[in-house]
C-alpha cells in the first residue's frame, strides 16, 4: 500500500514539474512595422570618398512588409555639378537612371528597396571618367520613429490532466499480496511555442568601416579638371587677333599644346591642378602682350626714313609728303624767279663785254 502511494506521488510530481516547465517557457511577441509613409533620419557614414553626402531626413515607405526609401545624394566638395552616379545596388536589386539636378547639386534614386532598416550596405557606380568605378557605403536608417505592431500572444498550453489513482484492492480474509499497479505513463511535454524573431537593433552610425574604392583618386575631380582645361583652352583661342604676326600665332599654338598635355595629378587637390592650367593662360596673355609690342616697334622702324649712300657722302631721304596746291604754286613761282634772275645776269655780263 505504501508502495502504491509512493508511485502515485511520483507521478503527480512529474506531471506538476512538466506543467510548470511549460508555463515558465519564455514568451516573445512578433513585431513588424506598420504600413505607411514616414520621414526618418539617415546617415551616409564615412567612406573613401567624402565629396558627397545623403540628404536627411529621407522618406521611407512600408508596404506589406517590404521597405522602400528615396535616396538623395548631394555634392558637398568642389560643388560644380551633381554627383555622377549612374547605378545603385542593394541586397534587393539594382536601380538605374537617377534624377540629376546640377542646380541643386543632387542625384536622386526613388523607391529603392532595402532589406531592413538600421545598418544597410549599398554600392554605387560612377562614370565621371572614361570607365565606370564602384563605390561602396554602409548607410544608417533610423527606425525609432516608425511604429511597430505587436503580434498576438501565443496561447498557453493546457495543463495535462492528472491520471486517476488506481482503486485499492479489497482485503480478503487471507490477504494476498496485491499486484503492483503499473506505473502511469508520463505525459509528453507540450511543445514550446516558437519564439518570434526580434527585429535587429540599428547599429551605431559609423561603426562599420565601408569598403574603400580600388582607386584613391576621386573620378569626379578628374572629370572636373578635364572640363576646366577645355575652358582654359577656349579662352586661349579667343586671344587671337586679326593681323597677329606668325610669332604671336605660334605662342597661342604652343600654349594650347601645353594645356592639352596636362594630366590630373592624384597627389594634389582639384584646386591645385586647376591652378596649374590657369597659370598657362596667364603666361600666354603676358607673352602675347610683349610680342605684339615688339611687332609694333618693328613696323615703325620699317616706316622710318630710308638711307642712300653715294661714294663717301651719305644722303638721307625723308619720307615723301603730299604737298598742297598752294605750296606747289609757291614753289613754281620761286623757281621762275630764280630762273629769271639767272637769265638777267647772263644778259648783263654779255653787254659788259
Amino acid at each position: 500500500m505504501k508502495r502504491v502511494k509512493r508511485l502515485l506521488c511520483a507521478a503527480l510530481a512529474a506531471v506538476t514539474l512538466l506543467a510548470a516547465a511549460a508555463l515558465a517557457a519564455p514568451r516573445a511577441y512578433a513585431a513588424d512595422y506598420e504600413d505607411g509613409t514616414y520621414t526618418v533620419s539617415i546617415d551616409l557614414g564615412s567612406s573613401g570618398m567624402n565629396h558627397n553626402t545623403l540628404v536627411s531626413p529621407a522618406t521611407v515607405y512600408i508596404e506589406g512588409g517590404d521597405i522602400y526609401i528615396d535616396l538623395v545624394f548631394k555634392r558637398v566638395k568642389s560643388a560644380s555639378h551633381a554627383p555622377q552616379y549612374t547605378q545603385l545596388t542593394t541586397a534587393c536589386g539594382t536601380y538605374t537612371d537617377p534624377e540629376l539636378d546640377d542646380n541643386a547639386l543632387t542625384c536622386t534614386f526613388y523607391h529603392v528597396q532595402v532589406p531592413s532598416l538600421g545598418s544597410v550596405s549599398i554600392s554605387t557606380v560612377t562614370e565621371a571618367m572614361s570607365q565606370p568605378y564602384e563605390v561602396s557605403y554602409t548607410i544608417t536608417i533610423d527606425d525609432s520613429g516608425i511604429p511597430v505592431k505587436q503580434a498576438q500572444q501565443p496561447s498557453t498550453p493546457s495543463t495535462p490532466s492528472t491520471p486517476s489513482a488506481p482503486s485499492t484492492p479489497s482485503t480478503p480474509s487471507t490477504p494476498s499480496t496485491p499486484s503492483t499497479p503499473g506505473t502511469p505513463s508520463t505525459p509528453s511535454a507540450p511543445s514550446t511555442p516558437g519564439t518570434p524573431s526580434t527585429p535587429a537593433a540599428p547599429s551605431t552610425p559609423g561603426t562599420t568601416e565601408p569598403t574603400k574604392p580600388d582607386t584613391p583618386t576621386a573620378p569626379e575631380d578628374a572629370a572636373a579638371f578635364e572640363r576646366f582645361k577645355a575652358e582654359q583652352k577656349a579662352a586661349m583661342d579667343k586671344l587671337a587677333e586679326d593681323g597677329d604676326s606668325e610669332a604671336a600665332a605660334k605662342l597661342i599654338e604652343e600654349a594650347g599644346k601645353a594645356i592639352d598635355a596636362l594630366t590630373y595629378d592624384e597627389s594634389k587637390s582639384l584646386e591645385e591642378n586647376e591652378k596649374a592650367a590657369a597659370e598657362l593662360l596667364t603666361k600666354l596673355e603676358a607673352d602675347l602682350a610683349a610680342q605684339r609690342q615688339k611687332d609694333g616697334k618693328d613696323d615703325k622702324k620699317d616706316e622710318s626714313a630710308t638711307t642712300e649712300t653715294t661714294g663717301e657722302v651719305t644722303v638721307t631721304a625723308a619720307p615723301a609728303k603730299k604737298l598742297s596746291t598752294g605750296a606747289i604754286i609757291g614753289i613754281a613761282a620761286a623757281a621762275a624767279a630764280v630762273i629769271g634772275a639767272g637769265i638777267w645776269l647772263v644778259l648783263k655780263q654779255r653787254k659788259t663785254k
